[in-house]
Formats: C-alpha cells, structure tokens, sequence
C-alpha cells in the first residue's frame, strides 16, 4: 500500500510540474508580445481547452514537445517557436512537394522524379499531413505546408523522435536513406538575362549585401531589375532599410509605429517622420515573392508594394500588417524545450490603411512545373519587361 501511495504521489507531482509548465507556455504567449495572434484568439484559446485534458500524459520531451508545437501555431505568428534540444545534425534527405493532399519528392529515385511518398518511418504521408497542419489557421497554411516540405527533417525529427536513417516507401519502390547535412543557398546571387538583371536574394543576413546590391544595380544599364525574394525568411532589419535606400535613393521608415510593453502596459509609439517614398531611380522593377516571403522580406515586400515601386509577381503573402520583432527565449523547466517568442510589434507601412499587399500577377508553380525545371514566375517577370 506504501508503495502505492509513493507511486501516486510521484504521478501527482509529475503532473502538476507540467500543467505548470504548459501555464508559464500560455503566459509568456499572451503577456509577452503586446498583440501575439496575427489570426484568431479563440482559436488560441479553443488549443488551450484542447490541452488540459492530456497534459498528465506526457512522459518525455518529444510527447511535450507534440502538445505545445499546435498552441504555438495557434497564434498565427511564425515567429513564435517551440524547440527541442538538437537530437541530430542530419535532416530529411530529399526536397518535397505538397499538393492536392498528397507528399511527392522532387529529387530524382531510380530514374523517376516526383514519386509519391506513402509513408515514412512507418508513419503514413495523410498522418504526416494531420501533424503539419494541427493547431494551424487557414492564413498560415500554405507557408507552413511550403516550409515543412522544405525543411522537413527538423520538425519531423522533433515531433517523431526521427534520427538519422528514413525508411522511405513509395508506389513500386521501398528503401533506407540517410539524413544530409544542411545546405545553405548563397545569400546574394546576381545575373543578367539581355538586358535585364535578376537579383536573387536568398536571406537578408549580411551587411556587405548592401554593397554589392548597389554595385549590382549599376550594372543594368536599361534600368530593368527582378528582385527574386521567393522562401526569404528575412534577416536584419537595417539591411531591409539601407537595401530599399540604395535602390531608390529615398529614405525609409520600415514601420508606422511600435507596439511595446512598458511597466507591464501596452504602449505605442509612432514613428513620427514616417513619410511617403517614391523611387527616383528610372527603374522599371519586378519584385518576386511568394508564402514563404516572411518576416524581414515580408516588410520589405510590403514597402516596395505600398510606395508603388514597382509590381509584384508570384503569390500573395502569409503575413499580415503587424508583425512580431525582437525574439526571445526561454526554457521550460520541467519539459526542457524552449519556447521562443517576440516581444515587440512592428505596425509596417499599410497599417493604418489596412492596405496589405496583393500580388499583382499571380504565378503559382505546380509539382509539374517543378519536375520539368520550369520557373514559371521567374518567367512571367522576363516576359513582362521584354514586353
């Protein structure tokens, strides 16, 4: 019976070191950021409902791990985060694709490109499709579906305590792969088509960026420029600035104003010499983007757009007008994970108009275009400036 009692207790503890974990979870999301849901607060809150009953279930880090991963995506805002401790420095090996419900691998298996995944690690392509999207909002979606697809392997490896070794299986063809390391795209990459120049931007993290870009600029002389900032997570919030003034020779603002907090209150600060630029460079400008323009390249999309720089192609944005800044980190200390979150918001141009970008010719590649090595956007760009 003693040992029962011990048994019981031991439980009872465990449990409540949880729900105190999942409370200070919920409370850093509401009283950290001023505004924290870029979408819906009763979905926020309908996720919390949803937990109370299976907290007390969860007996190691990954099984935290899948209760909190669907309240962060609650919050509509990609900025905020749930990590595990590094388990592996290998990732998924292969590039996917989703659509029409279905997971396709893009890289080329015994001949044949875009086979259908069926299953991975015995965990089936619509049970990995459920994970991806539990606790998501609909806005959210398509840069969450275009990222995880992407980077598959590191919330993969969290959420199913995934290694190194995936067992693949597809129509026709089963077999064991082994996890890649990370590949980075060079940040900067420039060429010249004719006589137009594209300006591939793959993140906005460096700031010798800002000096190649101008000497970049200055080599078209026909003034015809695509600016390609298709998957850019963003970067640093002065290269967004100085690369904007470069290009157009104005001065800009990258927000309307703050929202912070101070002393525990919500308080705003507007940005008082926040004007309207115009470009004054005979520039004849095409702005690539897509879902996965975020953060830093989701401000500077928005600005291009909202000064009439130039038109914008591909897809319209995942982001809204009030965006998260300035993250933080914490760790849990009975899960271990660390919960990451911003703690200030940035009211980007269009704000107070409500003016969200729209793309003005939308482009959107299929698993086909992908397979025959078609950049269908990058196309529609080099048609529009020829013509």
């Amino acid at each position: 019976m003693k040992i029962l009692i011990v048994l019981w207790l031991l439980i009872s503890i465990s449990a409540q070191a949880q729900e105190t974990d999942l409370d200070r979870a919920i409370a850093e999301i509401r009283n950290s950021t001023p505004y924290p849901f870029s979408g819906n607060e009763k979905h926020f809150e309908r996720n919390i409902d949803s937990l109370m009953g299976v907290v007390p279930m969860a007996e190691s880090e990954a099984d935290w791990y899948r209760i909190l991963r669907p309240l962060v995506l609650s919050t509509g805002d990609a900025h905020f985060g749930v990590r595990r401790k590094l388990s592996s420095t290998l990732l998924f090996p292969y590039e996917l694709w989703i659509e029409n419900n279905k997971i396709f691998i893009l890289e080329e298996i015994e001949g044949q490109k875009g086979r259908e995944l069926l299953a991975v690690n015995g965990v089936s392509s619509d049970s990995l499709l459920v994970v991806i999207r539990k606790g998501c909002l609909p806005a959210m979606l398509p840069f969450l579906e275009r990222r995880t697809a992407k980077a598959i392997g590191r919330f993969l490896h969290d959420y199913f305590d995934w290694k190194d070794q995936f067992e693949m299986v597809t129509p026709n063809l089963n077999w064991t792969a082994t996890g890649k390391a990370q590949a980075w795209e060079e940040s900067v990459n420039f060429k010249v088509v004719e006589d137009i120049g594209i300006l591939r931007l793959a993140d906005l993290q460096f700031e010798e960026m800002v000096y190649q870009w101008a000497d970049m600029v200055e080599k078209v002389p026909s003034g015809k420029l695509i600016i390609d900032i298709r998957g850019n997570l963003g970067g640093s919030d002065l290269i967004v600035k100085e690369l904007l003034e470069v290009l157009t020779r104005e001065k800009f603002n990258l927000a309307e104003g703050i929202d912070y907090f101070s002393e525990g209150v919500k308080s705003y600060m507007p940005i008082l010499e926040f004007q309207e630029g115009k470009a004054k460079r005979d520039l004849n400008l095409v702005l690539l983007a897509d879902v996965c323009t975020y953060s830093e390249a989701h401000i500077f999309r928005q600005i291009f757009e909202h000064h009439k720089l130039g038109i914008v192609i591909g897809e319209d944005p995942s982001e809204g007008l009030r965006i998260g800044r300035q993250l933080k980190g914490t760790v849990l200390p009975e899960s271990g994970l660390e919960l990451v979150f911003p703690t200030i918001n940035y009211r980007i141009p269009g704000f107070e108009q409500e003016r969200i970008s729209k793309t003005d010719l939308i482009v959107k590649p299929t698993l086909q275009d992908l397979l025959e090595g078609k950049d269908v956007a990058l196309q529609k760009a080099l048609d529009y400036l020829k013509n």
